[in-house]
């Protein structure tokens, strides 16, 4: 048996306890990577109903010597209703085996109340280093902002006594400032998802002591620039594969601490392959300053840097981003492996792109590999050159699954584009739509809908205007390190 996803009858669990030594992972772990292939895994659904089963038979196995799953390597634990009400059964299933560790609360659960999705969270957490101490992956969540504080200054104790771990994962719990820190020095730490500290940090890393010195991958959320280049600048690694940077709580990024940004990490890291820095705020922002671009020119240096680029996400919602088709050209030659490219800015205000379909014959040329490609887009109708080269592209087979354009301009011809689209990505879904708000511009947006009949896989553009939304591309792609 090596993967176990079916629900069980209650009389079948007797076979599975008779051979619990071969279980090595409980829950679906989709958030570390484990190798499931080697044994037997027993997905969510499945572990619900394992968990009634421990539940009928809880006193009987909170007696059993040796541990009831004595080769267990991996556990995720919901704190849902079943989850708590099994609770006291956690300490008998953490082991020295124990690597990978996922637990998360879920606010939307009525049955439950915060205090004690918190409090359950508290308890496994509280009991890992006397348990598990070589615990290597940890993942933890509750998304209720205003509490996440009771966990993130329990962290600051967990973590000094794991000093094996390699990732450390949370989108939604910030860590407190005391076990940032401890993180910092961690020898083995790879992969880092957190947010930064909101206060402190900076003032606290004066110490010449390099920070996260085998970093390979990390997601940051930074509430201002100083954070996010205070960590960067004391990072010790220079081998960090994977970087994305969220300042989406951020009001008045310019572009010359966009560009500062880029300036430190070119100069700090050495083999980058992934870089997402995003700013795609909803907060209320000043009226941009018309000389704040964000050109080529500041984008240059970090092409020349890093030639194994595979994702580039660079988004902006306070200055624009003023790229043409030699500059896309010129990327998509400094990048041959590329398979994510958005670089754009999401405001109303920026210029007419002056993107052409001519980037799309770029990019289906030298970058064969792209799936995903998003971009602001002067959607000009193809000339004879370009169609014919279109038709040609035909046998190329290109792997574009996605394909995003923001456009300012009316449609001409909407057959023609979307011909000369599907000539070079036969197998592309579509989004396509207006960058200003359907209130005021609706011929513009009613023109747009005409090129919806002519492409097939045309994802509708969304009704609810007025809000930028930064699609997300291979999330966890993106975080994942190379082994």
């Amino acid at each position: 048996m090596q993967r176990l996803t079916r629900t069980l009858k209650m009389s079948e669990w007797a076979t599975i306890q008779r051979h619990c030594h071969r279980v090595k992972a409980l829950g679906t772990l989709q958030h570390v990577p484990v190798q499931t292939d080697k044994f037997c895994t027993m997905d969510l659904a499945t572990s619900n109903e394992f968990l009634k089963y421990l539940q009928s038979r809880k006193s009987a196995l909170i007696a059993h010597t040796p541990k009831f799953l004595p080769n267990l390597t991996g556990l995720a634990w919901p704190c849902s209703w079943l989850g708590i009400h099994t609770l006291e059964l956690v300490p008998h299933l953490l082991g020295p085996t124990l690597i990978h560790l996922s637990v998360w609360g879920h606010h939307g659960d009525s049955y439950i109340a915060p205090r004690n999705v918190l409090a359950a969270m508290m308890r496994i957490l509280l009991i890992v280093p006397q348990c598990s101490p070589s615990l290597k992956r940890l993942f933890y969540d509750y998304s209720m902002p205003e509490q996440d504080n009771q966990v993130s200054n329990l962290l600051s104790t967990v973590i000094p006594k794991c000093p094996l771990l390699v990732e450390v994962s949370s989108h939604t719990i910030p860590l407190s400032e005391k076990a940032f820190k401890h993180l910092a020095g961690l020898p083995s730490l790879k992969l880092l998802v957190s947010a930064i500290p909101t206060t402190g940090y900076p003032e606290t890393r004066r110490s010449s002591n390099p920070t996260f010195p085998s970093l390979r991958s990390c997601k940051l959320q930074a509430v201002n620039m100083q954070q996010i280049q205070t960590l960067l600048g004391s990072m010790g690694s220079r081998e960090v594969d994977s970087l994305a940077v969220e300042l989406n709580k951020t009001a008045g990024v310019t572009s010359d601490q966009f560009k500062s940004l880029l300036d430190l990490i070119t100069q700090n890291q050495s083999s980058l392959r992934v870089l997402h820095i995003t700013h795609a705020t909803r907060l209320a922002l000043p009226q941009p300053n018309p000389d704040q671009i964000l050109s080529f020119t500041d984008i240059s240096p970090m092409v020349n840097k890093f030639p194994n680029i595979i994702q580039v996400c660079l988004v902006s919602s306070n200055f624009a981003i003023d790229l043409n088709d030699d500059d896309l050209r010129a990327m998509a030659l400094a990048w041959p492996s590329l398979r994510v490219f958005q670089i754009r800015c999401t405001r109303p205000y920026c210029p007419r792109p002056s993107i052409t379909l001519q980037s799309f014959l770029t990019f289906a040329t030298y970058c064969p590999d792209l799936t995903h490609l998003i971009l602001n887009l002067d959607p000009s109708p193809p000339n004879d050159y370009l169609r014919r080269q279109g038709k040609e592209a035909r046998h190329r087979r290109h792997t574009l699954q996605y394909l995003q354009i923001f456009v300012w301009n009316e449609l001409e011809f909407p057959s023609l584009l979307a011909d000369f689209i599907l000539d070079l990505f036969p197998n592309v879904t579509v989004h396509a739509e207006p960058i200003c708000p359907r209130e005021g511009n609706r011929k513009l947006w009613l023109e747009w809908e005409t090129f919806q009949p002519f492409m097939r896989g045309f994802v509708a553009a969304r009704r609810n205007t007025g809000r930028e939304r930064l699609t997300e591309v291979n999330r966890d792609e993106t975080m994942q390190t190379d082994e």
